[in-house]
């Protein structure tokens, strides 16, 4: 893999500039901002996140564009039918469910009982939509033939203090295509951490972080971060990090 592509996740609310943005791969766009020009964008967009095809004729017109949907690889299979000549990735939400604990009945000759843990909610992750497991959910996008997922981690995003690396680890597992990652970034140090882990081909930044660092040092977090060491694990966000800049 020759490096690990960097996108900017667009935010009309707080714009970054076209000096900002050198050194990324482009940005990635919702449906709400495609109705603007293709070439009405201070960077490259080179993902196109939401949007319906038919409604957006000059940006089927762009080969090098990536079309992005979050409603289930299914459902992106099918837009894939629909519009052949697009590119076409699914992106996936995963999440870990809240831990539930029953009290089941069951005594010992004291008379005591326990709470226990419902052990169908406490290991691995599962996906939105649908709430497939993880390695189901990629095991699906697998078979119908999918090369690249993209997954976004909803606790990383929550805590913002690193990516999830422990979803990478375990995506990798079962998933041998390309795989994209969002969600968590907040501090060039965590791009340095996803590059000593390795195993995605793209991640998507916030418009504040490449705002306040500017791509040209974002990537070269992620050069910094590829040559040597061992990834500081703050999986899903866990662990003590240094303040983050949020976008």
């Amino acid at each position: 893999m020759d490096g690990i592509r960097l996108w900017v996740n667009w935010d009309a609310a707080a714009p970054v500039s076209a000096e900002r943005l050198a050194g990324t791969d482009g940005l990635v766009v919702t449906a709400a901002g495609a109705p603007a020009p293709p070439d009405a964008w201070p960077a490259p967009v080179a993902v196109l996140c939401g949007a319906d095809p038919e409604a957006l004729p000059a940006w089927r017109e762009r080969p090098d564009l990536v079309w992005v949907a979050d409603g289930g690889v299914e459902e992106v299979a099918r837009l894939r039918e629909q519009f052949p000549e697009l590119a076409w990735v699914p992106r996936l939400t995963a999440y870990r469910p809240e831990v539930r604990y029953d009290f089941p009945r069951r005594y010992n000759e004291e008379g005591f009982s326990f709470y226990v843990p419902d052990t169908a909610t406490v290991h691995g992750y599962r996906t939105a939509p649908g709430g497939l497991a993880l390695g189901q959910a990629l095991e699906r996008a697998r078979s119908l033939g999918f090369e690249t997922l993209w997954l976004h981690s909803r606790l990383a995003e929550q805590r913002a203090r690193g990516f999830d690396l422990e979803l990478v680890e375990q995506a990798g597992e079962d998933f041998r295509g390309r795989l994209w990652l969002s969600g968590g970034g907040t501090d060039e140090r965590h791009l340095v951490n996803l590059a000593r882990e390795g195993g995605v081909a793209a991640v998507a930044v916030a418009a504040g972080l490449c705002g306040a660092c500017g791509g040209e040092r974002l990537r070269l977090a992620l050069a910094s971060g590829a040559e040597t060491g061992t990834p500081v694990r703050f999986a899903a966000g866990r662990g003590e990090e240094p303040p983050a800049v949020h976008g």
